[in-house]
């Protein structure tokens, strides 16, 4: 397996796990898994996203991170759907997906998404489609630790 499809196959198991997640707790929590070795460690991240670098950056020193994984639940806009000077969570195209990015010290990076829709019968999972957001505003860590 070379390094980009190991990558590739983490995230990918990972958006799976938060799906799951998601399903169950009908939620997802911003979550961080560091990757030292063949050891990973799973932290919850604050939920106020302005505190999350810092947080993330402490956390990867401090284990000494090759690479490492967030996941979260946020909105989301068809590409085709923006609209520059309305904000994501006012946009009435605006869907719900849940996020996976994963990146490694070597600056190999990926990012998954998966949409979703809250009914009363629970969570339901969309076809994935080409799903965008501001993503100065979206991306949640650093690229280089």
């Amino acid at each position: 397996m070379t390094k980009n499809s190991e990558l590739k196959s983490l995230a990918r198991h990972f958006l799976e796990t938060s799906k799951e997640v998601l399903k169950e707790d009908e939620y997802l929590s911003p979550l961080l898994i560091a990757r030292a070795g063949k050891k990973a460690i799973v932290y919850s991240l604050p939920h106020d996203k302005d505190a999350w670098f810092s947080f993330v950056m402490t956390i990867l020193r401090a284990v000494g991170a090759a690479s490492y994984f967030v996941a979260f639940e946020a909105w989301a806009v068809p590409v085709n759907q923006m609209v520059d000077t309305l904000p994501t969570s006012e946009n009435p195209a605006r869907t719900e997906g849940v996020f996976v990015f994963g990146y490694k010290r070597s600056g190999d990076k990926i990012a998954l998404s998966q949409q979703f829709v809250r009914d009363p019968g629970g969570i339901k999972f969309l076809k994935p489609v080409n799903v965008c957001r501001r993503w100065d505003s979206l991306m949640p860590v650093p690229e280089n630790w």
